[in-house]
Formats: structure tokens, C-alpha cells, sequence
């Protein structure tokens, strides 16, 4: 997995946003697969068409990315905030979900999430449990609560209080 330094990133993230606004003509397009980009604040970050197969995305800030038409084929999103990103046909093909939070992500019904691993473990709206046949399904266990521990230093504690009593209402 390849490191990035904070300026590289930045460099990436400048390179991709000339190409996506120059049509392509200037720029180049982002390919971030099998990148180590776990805990990154990618903040709406725009990133349509980028390529991030396979990257370590865990407990990654991507609130209110554009994520349109991106490729995150294998990626591991877990823990990782989605929150009111644009999800149009991103391809999220057996990427790992574990504790994602997708709260009022656009066009998540239209993402490609083929064999993605832990839907069900996600975090989403109550209207998006409904769209997804999630809701009043206990798809939480002793040791999902026991796993979301171990992010305690990764979140806020009253984010962290907030995924905990999430969890607990939909227990087994």
C-alpha cells in the first residue's frame, strides 16, 4: 500500500479538480488505488471519475465529497464518514462498508455496491433504512459494539455516544 504525503495529496487532489473542470485537456485524473488514505480529510473533496480501488479509506472524513463515478473497487471505507457526498454511480464492488455513515448521501440508490461487504453495518437516516429495507431489523451484535471500542480515539465522544446508542437500538 503506498504512502502519500499531506502535500502530495493536495497536489493530486489539485491535479484532478483542473482535469474534471478542463474537460481533461489539462490536469490528469486522480488514481488513488492502493493508497493509505486512512483517517484523511478529504472533505468536500470532488473527485467524480476517480480511481480508488483498493484503498484504505478506514476512518476517512469524506463529508460532502463528490464521489460521482468514482471506482472504489475493494476500498475499505470502514468507519469512514460519507455524509452528504454525492454517490452517483460510484462503484463500490465488495468495498468493505463496516460502520460507514452514509447519512444523507445523494444518489446512494444509484451506487454500485455489487458484493460490498457490511451494508447492513452502515449508518444511515431512518428515510434511507426505509429505502434500503433496513429498518426495525436488528443488524447489530455484542461484537459490533465490542468492535466500535476500538474507534473511541477516532471520534468525538459525543459522535462516538451517538454511534454507540445507534447501535444499541438495533441489537439483537
Amino acid at each position: 500500500m503506498t504512502e502519500l504525503t499531506e502535500e502530495k495529496l493536495k497536489e493530486i487532489l489539485q491535479q484532478h479538480y483542473t482535469w474534471v473542470n478542463s474537460a481533461g485537456d489539462k490536469g490528469c485524473a486522480a488514481d488513488m488505488s492502493q493508497v493509505n488514505l486512512r483517517g484523511a480529510d478529504l472533505h468536500e473533496a470532488d473527485l467524480p471519475v476517480a480511481r480508488l480501488c483498493y484503498s484504505d479509506l478506514t476512518a476517512a472524513n469524506l463529508h460532502g465529497a463528490n464521489l460521482s463515478s468514482a471506482n472504489l473497487f475493494k476500498a475499505n471505507l470502514s468507519f469512514a464518514d460519507l455524509s452528504n457526498s454525492d454517490l452517483g454511480f460510484t462503484i463500490l464492488h465488495e468495498a468493505d462498508l463496516y460502520f460507514s455513515k452514509f447519512y444523507n448521501s445523494k444518489s446512494l440508490s444509484y451506487a454500485q455496491l455489487i458484493n460490498s461487504k457490511n451494508f447492513d453495518k452502515a449508518f444511515f437516516t431512518p428515510q434511507q433504512e426505509n429505502e434500503f429495507c433496513l429498518a426495525g431489523k436488528k443488524r447489530f451484535d455484542k461484537d459490533d459494539l465490542i468492535s466500535l471500542q476500538q474507534y473511541k480515539n477516532i471520534l468525538s465522544e459525543k459522535e462516538f455516544n451517538e454511534l454507540i446508542e445507534y447501535v444499541k437500538e438495533r441489537m439483537n
